[in-house]
C-alpha cells in the first residue's frame, strides 16, 4: 500500500488526539498490514464514497469546510481504513474562505475522530487568531472528538444534533513491539545506537518500563497543552477541562460540560444560519467574556446528574405502575380461571392450591381434571359398598373460598 511505512511512523511512534476506538481501528489495520495478516482490516471503511467529495464549497453565502475521518498533518497519507483529511489542505480552505468578500460565514462540518497531533494545535490557533473577520461555526455532524474537537473548539459556535458527539480532550499513543514475533521466526535484529534513547519506539527493540514512562511523559505534556488550549478557546479553566477524563459527550450533556454551544437537528441549523444576523454568529452560548470555574463546571454536571436521575426515576415508576397493572389484569384473569374449573370438577380445595402456588392455567386445568376423574372412581367405588357419603364442613369451606376467588375476579 502506498505510504504504508509513513502511516506506521505517524500512528505507532506518535502520540496522537484521536478518540480510543478510531485509533483502534488505523493502528489495528496498520499493524495488520506489517504482519502481512490483515485480511480481517481490509473493509473497515468504504473509502470509495469519500474520493470525489467536495473539500470546501459555497453555498448560500456561506463557506462549508468538510472534516471528514483521520486527520493528518500533510497531505498525501492515504490509508484504507478511513478516510484521511490534512490540516495542511483544511487550512488553504479556511483562509480561502476568510478572504472571500462573497462568505459571510465559514461552518466547518465535523464527522472525525480526530488524528495526528503534529499540525493540530498550530490550526487551531490560526483559526482562533483569524475568527473576527467573519464568523466561524462548527456544526458536529455527528462526531468532533480529539484532535477534531481542538479544531471545533477555536470557532465561535458549536453546534450539534441530540445523537451527536463531542469530547475526548485528550492523548492516545500505541507502541509495538515485533521482537518475538521476528524471534519465533528465527530472525535476530540488533539496534546499534548512540545514545540510552535513540531506540525508543522502535518495533524491533524490547519495550521496557522505562520507555513507557518516558512515553507517558511526552504524553502528559501534550495533553496539558491541549488542556490549557481549550480553556483558552472555550473560556473555560485547564482544571475544568482536564476533570473531563477525556470523555464524550452528546447534546444537551456536552453544554453542560462547557465544550458546545447549542442543540440543533441539520434543517435548524440551515434555518439558523439564512434567518439570523451574521453579527449575533459571533457571540452564542458559552462564548462570554466570563470564565467557567471547575466549580461552575461541576455545579452545571451535578443539576444535570440530578436531573437525569429525577427523569430516569419518574420513567421507572410509570414504567412500573403500568406493568404492575398489566400484572394484576393477568394475575385476576388466572386465578378466575382455575377457581371456575375447580368449582365446575368438584376440586375446590385443589383449585385454590393451585392458585397459591403460581400454576397456570393450563397447568392447573390437567391436574384439577386429573383429580376429579380418580375421585369419581374412588367415589363409585364407595357408593357401591354402600359407605356413607357425610358433607365436610372443612369441603364447604373450601368450596366457599374458591367460589369467592372467582366472584371477585368476574368482573
Amino acid at each position: 500500500m502506498n505510504n504504508l511505512n509513513l502511516l506506521a511512523s505517524r500512528v505507532l511512534k506518535s502520540p496522537m488526539l484521536m478518540h480510543g476506538s478510531d485509533f483502534s481501528v488505523v493502528s489495528s489495520y496498520v499493524i495488520g498490514k506489517l504482519t502481512q495478516d490483515f485480511s480481517q482490516f481490509e473493509s473497515l471503511a468504504n473509502i470509495k464514497k469519500y474520493e470525489n467529495r467536495k473539500f470546501s464549497y459555497k453555498e448560500e453565502g456561506f463557506g462549508v469546510i468538510p472534516v471528514i475521518g483521520g486527520l493528518s498533518h500533510r497531505d498525501k497519507i492515504d490509508a484504507e481504513c478511513m478516510p484521511i483529511t490534512s490540516y495542511e489542505s483544511l487550512r488553504s480552505d479556511y483562509d480561502k474562505l476568510r478572504a472571500d468578500h462573497d462568505v459571510k460565514a465559514i461552518i466547518f462540518e465535523f464527522d472525525s475522530g480526530g488524528g495526528e497531533a503534529r499540525g493540530c494545535f498550530d490550526f487551531s490557533r490560526h483559526i482562533y487568531a483569524t475568527r473576527d473577520d467573519k464568523p466561524v461555526l462548527a456544526y458536529i455532524n455527528e462526531n468532533a472528538y480529539s484532535g477534531a474537537y481542538a479544531i471545533a473548539s477555536a470557532c465561535h459556535q458549536i453546534i450539534l444534533p441530540k445523537t451527536a458527539g463531542v469530547g475526548s480532550i485528550g492523548v492516545i499513543a500505541g507502541r509495538m513491539d515485533q521482537t518475538k514475533m521476528y524471534q519465533d521466526a528465527g530472525v535476530r535484529f540488533d539496534l546499534i545506537t548512540s545514545g540510552k534513547f535513540k531506540g525508543d519506539l522502535h518495533p524491533l527493540k524490547p519495550y521496557t518500563k522505562e520507555e513507557r514512562q518516558r512515553i507517558q511523559i511526552e504524553v502528559d505534556a501534550l495533553a496539558s497543552e491541549f488542556y490549557n488550549m481549550v480553556a483558552d478557546h472555550r473560556n473555560l479553566t485547564p482544571e475544568t477541562v482536564e476533570a473531563l477524563e477525556a470523555g464524550t459527550f452528546s447534546g444537551h450533556l456536552a453544554i453542560e460540560a462547557g465544550i458546545a454551544d447549542g442543540v440543533m437537528s441539520q434543517d435548524q441549523f440551515y434555518h439558523y444560519l439564512k434567518t439570523t444576523e451574521t453579527e449575533s454568529m459571533f457571540n452564542f452560548g458559552n462564548n462570554s467574556s466570563e470564565t467557567i470555574t471547575k466549580e461552575d463546571h461541576d455545579k452545571a454536571l451535578s443539576d444535570q446528574k440530578n436531573s437525569l436521575v429525577k427523569q430516569a426515576e419518574t420513567a421507572f415508576a410509570e414504567t412500573l405502575s403500568a406493568e404492575q397493572g398489566k400484572w394484576q389484569k393477568a394475575e385476576s384473569s388466572r386465578q378466575k380461571s382455575i377457581a371456575k374449573v375447580g368449582l365446575e370438577v368438584g376440586q375446590p380445595e385443589s383449585a385454590l392450591n393451585l392458585i397459591v402456588s403460581g400454576a397456570t392455567v393450563e397447568q392447573a386445568k390437567s391436574q384439577l381434571f386429573s383429580e376429579a376423574s380418580n375421585v369419581e372412581n374412588v367415589f363409585t367405588n364407595h357408593t357401591d359398598s354402600g359407605a356413607d357419603t357425610p358433607d365436610s364442613d372443612d369441603g364447604n369451606a373450601m368450596m366457599a373460598a374458591v367460589k369467592a376467588v372467582a366472584e371477585n375476579y368476574s368482573a
